[in-house]
Protein backbone atom coordinates (compact mmCIF):
# COMPACT_ATOMS: atom_id res chain seq x y z
CA UNK A 1 0.00 0.00 0.00
CA UNK A 2 1.07 3.54 -1.32
CA UNK A 3 2.35 5.84 1.75
CA UNK A 4 0.03 9.40 1.18
CA UNK A 5 2.27 12.02 0.17
CA UNK A 6 2.78 15.08 2.89
CA UNK A 7 0.14 17.97 2.25
CA UNK A 8 3.29 20.21 2.28
CA UNK A 9 4.99 18.41 -0.51
CA UNK A 10 2.35 18.26 -2.17
CA UNK A 11 1.67 22.05 -2.36
CA UNK A 12 5.28 22.85 -3.44
CA UNK A 13 4.57 20.58 -5.99
CA UNK A 14 1.57 22.03 -7.42
CA UNK A 15 3.24 25.84 -6.84
CA UNK A 16 6.19 24.30 -9.04
CA UNK A 17 4.37 23.00 -11.98
CA UNK A 18 2.72 26.83 -12.08
CA UNK A 19 5.60 28.20 -11.98
CA UNK A 20 7.11 26.52 -14.77
CA UNK A 21 3.83 26.74 -17.22
CA UNK A 22 3.77 30.85 -16.29
CA UNK A 23 7.28 30.92 -17.45
CA UNK A 24 6.43 28.73 -20.53
CA UNK A 25 3.93 31.43 -21.68
CA UNK A 26 5.19 34.27 -20.56
CA UNK A 27 9.04 34.31 -21.64
CA UNK A 28 11.35 37.49 -20.48
CA UNK A 29 8.89 38.97 -18.47
CA UNK A 30 11.32 40.97 -16.41
CA UNK A 31 14.28 43.30 -18.41
CA UNK A 32 17.33 41.81 -18.75
CA UNK A 33 19.99 42.93 -15.60
CA UNK A 34 21.95 45.71 -16.37
CA UNK A 35 19.38 46.94 -19.29
CA UNK A 36 19.35 50.87 -19.43
CA UNK A 37 16.14 52.33 -19.26
CA UNK A 38 17.35 55.04 -22.08
CA UNK A 39 18.12 52.65 -24.26
CA UNK A 40 17.04 53.25 -27.91
CA UNK A 41 13.75 51.36 -28.92
CA UNK A 42 12.66 49.25 -31.65
CA UNK A 43 11.03 51.67 -33.49
CA UNK A 44 13.72 54.11 -33.31
CA UNK A 45 13.31 57.86 -33.54
CA UNK A 46 14.69 61.06 -35.09
CA UNK A 47 18.30 61.75 -34.53
CA UNK A 48 20.03 64.19 -33.32
CA UNK A 49 23.58 64.89 -34.39
CA UNK A 50 24.88 66.73 -30.76
CA UNK A 51 22.83 63.48 -29.13
CA UNK A 52 24.03 60.90 -31.33
CA UNK A 53 27.64 62.56 -30.57
CA UNK A 54 27.21 62.57 -26.44
CA UNK A 55 26.40 58.84 -26.50
CA UNK A 56 29.58 58.25 -28.02
CA UNK A 57 31.37 59.90 -25.71
CA UNK A 58 29.08 58.47 -22.62
CA UNK A 59 30.83 55.15 -24.08
CA UNK A 60 34.05 56.44 -24.23
CA UNK A 61 34.05 58.02 -20.35
CA UNK A 62 32.99 54.69 -18.79
CA UNK A 63 35.28 52.74 -21.34
CA UNK A 64 38.18 55.30 -19.80
CA UNK A 65 40.80 53.62 -17.63
CA UNK A 66 40.90 56.49 -14.75
CA UNK A 67 39.59 59.32 -13.68
CA UNK A 68 42.61 61.65 -15.78
CA UNK A 69 41.11 60.14 -18.65
CA UNK A 70 37.36 60.33 -18.06
CA UNK A 71 37.63 63.83 -17.36
CA UNK A 72 39.56 64.04 -20.32
CA UNK A 73 36.60 62.83 -22.40
CA UNK A 74 34.05 65.18 -20.32
CA UNK A 75 36.07 68.45 -21.17
CA UNK A 76 36.15 67.44 -25.17
CA UNK A 77 32.46 66.77 -24.81
CA UNK A 78 31.31 70.20 -23.41
CA UNK A 79 32.63 71.48 -26.63
CA UNK A 80 29.38 69.53 -28.10
CA UNK A 81 26.75 72.06 -27.56
CA UNK A 82 28.31 74.91 -28.34
CA UNK A 83 26.13 76.77 -30.77
CA UNK A 84 23.50 73.62 -31.05
CA UNK A 85 20.07 73.84 -31.96
CA UNK A 86 17.12 72.40 -32.85
CA UNK A 87 14.15 72.93 -35.65
CA UNK A 88 10.92 71.73 -36.13
CA UNK A 89 11.65 67.81 -34.25
CA UNK A 90 8.23 66.33 -33.00
CA UNK A 91 8.24 65.35 -29.41
CA UNK A 92 5.07 65.59 -26.21
CA UNK A 93 4.48 67.78 -24.04
CA UNK A 94 5.23 66.51 -20.32
CA UNK A 95 4.54 69.36 -18.29
CA UNK A 96 3.90 72.92 -18.53
CA UNK A 97 4.02 74.82 -15.26
CA UNK A 98 3.64 78.79 -14.06
CA UNK A 99 4.84 80.57 -11.46
CA UNK A 100 2.35 82.25 -9.04
CA UNK A 101 0.34 84.76 -11.36
CA UNK A 102 1.43 83.25 -14.41
CA UNK A 103 3.94 85.62 -15.67
CA UNK A 104 6.39 83.00 -16.90
CA UNK A 105 5.61 79.32 -17.67
CA UNK A 106 8.29 76.54 -17.90
CA UNK A 107 7.92 73.60 -20.27
CA UNK A 108 9.19 69.95 -20.92
CA UNK A 109 9.13 68.49 -24.08
CA UNK A 110 10.05 64.72 -24.29
CA UNK A 111 11.87 63.44 -27.96
CA UNK A 112 12.52 60.28 -28.80
CA UNK A 113 15.18 59.61 -30.53
CA UNK A 114 17.74 57.16 -31.68
CA UNK A 115 19.79 57.15 -28.41
CA UNK A 116 16.46 56.98 -26.37
CA UNK A 117 14.21 59.14 -24.79
CA UNK A 118 15.43 63.10 -24.53
CA UNK A 119 13.97 65.79 -22.47
CA UNK A 120 14.04 69.53 -23.65
CA UNK A 121 13.18 71.99 -20.68
CA UNK A 122 12.91 75.68 -20.13
CA UNK A 123 16.17 76.60 -17.42
CA UNK A 124 13.29 79.07 -15.86
CA UNK A 125 16.25 81.16 -14.20
CA UNK A 126 17.82 82.15 -17.05
CA UNK A 127 15.18 81.79 -20.07
CA UNK A 128 12.37 81.91 -18.83
CA UNK A 129 9.14 82.02 -21.06
CA UNK A 130 7.28 85.39 -20.13
CA UNK A 131 3.70 86.32 -20.56
CA UNK A 132 3.08 88.04 -23.79
CA UNK A 133 6.14 86.64 -25.69
CA UNK A 134 5.33 84.39 -28.93
CA UNK A 135 6.36 80.90 -26.92
CA UNK A 136 4.11 81.51 -24.14
CA UNK A 137 0.97 82.55 -26.50
CA UNK A 138 1.79 79.21 -28.18
CA UNK A 139 1.82 77.16 -25.03
CA UNK A 140 -1.23 78.94 -24.35
CA UNK A 141 -3.43 76.75 -26.56
CA UNK A 142 -1.63 73.38 -25.61
CA UNK A 143 -2.11 70.65 -23.25
CA UNK A 144 0.11 67.95 -21.51
CA UNK A 145 0.75 65.22 -23.51
CA UNK A 146 -0.14 66.86 -26.28
CA UNK A 147 2.32 66.05 -29.66
CA UNK A 148 4.19 68.82 -30.31
CA UNK A 149 6.80 70.36 -32.65
CA UNK A 150 9.56 71.81 -31.19
CA UNK A 151 12.26 74.45 -32.16
CA UNK A 152 15.00 75.55 -29.75
CA UNK A 153 18.68 77.20 -29.26
CA UNK A 154 20.94 77.78 -26.51
CA UNK A 155 21.00 73.86 -25.48
CA UNK A 156 23.05 73.11 -22.69
CA UNK A 157 22.87 70.04 -20.11
CA UNK A 158 20.46 70.09 -17.41
CA UNK A 159 23.16 68.00 -14.96
CA UNK A 160 25.42 69.26 -12.23
CA UNK A 161 27.97 65.56 -11.97
CA UNK A 162 30.30 65.42 -14.03
CA UNK A 163 29.11 62.03 -15.73
CA UNK A 164 25.81 62.92 -15.83
CA UNK A 165 26.85 66.07 -18.25
CA UNK A 166 28.42 63.49 -20.77
CA UNK A 167 25.90 60.81 -20.24
CA UNK A 168 22.77 62.54 -19.62
CA UNK A 169 20.15 63.61 -21.93
CA UNK A 170 18.49 65.91 -20.32
CA UNK A 171 19.00 69.56 -21.58
CA UNK A 172 18.45 72.80 -20.56
CA UNK A 173 17.04 74.67 -23.61
CA UNK A 174 15.70 78.25 -24.85
CA UNK A 175 12.28 77.68 -26.87
CA UNK A 176 12.03 79.81 -30.04
CA UNK A 177 8.67 77.97 -31.71
CA UNK A 178 6.50 75.51 -30.26
CA UNK A 179 3.72 74.61 -32.35
CA UNK A 180 0.97 71.54 -31.95
CA UNK A 181 1.43 68.64 -34.58
CA UNK A 182 -1.99 69.71 -36.53
CA UNK A 183 -0.88 73.45 -36.64
CA UNK A 184 2.74 72.13 -37.95
CA UNK A 185 1.17 69.96 -40.29
CA UNK A 186 -1.56 72.82 -41.46
CA UNK A 187 1.49 74.97 -42.34
CA UNK A 188 3.10 72.26 -44.15
CA UNK A 189 0.84 71.22 -46.06
CA UNK A 190 0.86 72.79 -49.62
CA UNK A 191 -1.90 75.45 -50.76
CA UNK A 192 -4.59 73.99 -53.30
CA UNK A 193 -3.87 75.12 -57.03
CA UNK A 194 -6.39 77.61 -57.95
CA UNK A 195 -9.48 76.53 -60.19
CA UNK A 196 -8.37 76.34 -63.51
CA UNK A 197 -9.66 79.76 -65.98
CA UNK A 198 -10.56 79.56 -69.43
CA UNK A 199 -8.81 82.21 -71.59
CA UNK A 200 -10.68 85.44 -72.25
CA UNK A 201 -11.14 85.67 -76.05
CA UNK A 202 -9.77 88.55 -77.40
CA UNK A 203 -12.06 91.23 -78.72
CA UNK A 204 -12.61 91.18 -82.57
CA UNK A 205 -10.90 94.51 -84.13
CA UNK A 206 -13.25 96.83 -85.21
CA UNK A 207 -13.67 97.43 -89.24
CA UNK A 208 -11.84 100.45 -90.06
CA UNK A 209 -14.24 103.26 -91.42
CA UNK A 210 -14.45 104.12 -95.05
CA UNK A 211 -15.32 107.39 -96.54
CA UNK A 212 -18.55 107.46 -98.91
CA UNK A 213 -17.81 107.57 -102.89
CA UNK A 214 -18.73 111.28 -103.19
CA UNK A 215 -18.43 112.12 -107.19
CA UNK A 216 -18.16 115.67 -106.90
CA UNK A 217 -15.57 115.22 -104.36
CA UNK A 218 -12.54 113.88 -106.37
CA UNK A 219 -9.53 112.46 -104.57
CA UNK A 220 -6.50 114.63 -104.20
CA UNK A 221 -3.38 113.49 -106.12
CA UNK A 222 -0.50 114.53 -104.62
CA UNK A 223 2.17 116.53 -107.31
CA UNK A 224 5.16 114.87 -108.27
CA UNK A 225 7.34 118.19 -108.00
CA UNK A 226 8.24 119.32 -104.48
Amino acid sequence: MAKAVHPVIAWGLIIGVVWWVGSLSCPNRSPPPGGSPGAPSRGGGVDIPFVSALAGYCRAYDGAPNQIKKSAVFREAQGVLQGERIRGVQGTLRTMSTNQGGSEVDLTVRVSTTQGDVDFTTESLMEGIRKGSRVYNQAAEMREGECVVISADRVRSAAVFEREQVCDKDFFVRFTDVQTCAAAAAVKAPAPPPPAQRPRPKAAPKPAKVKPFDPYDPPVEESPYP
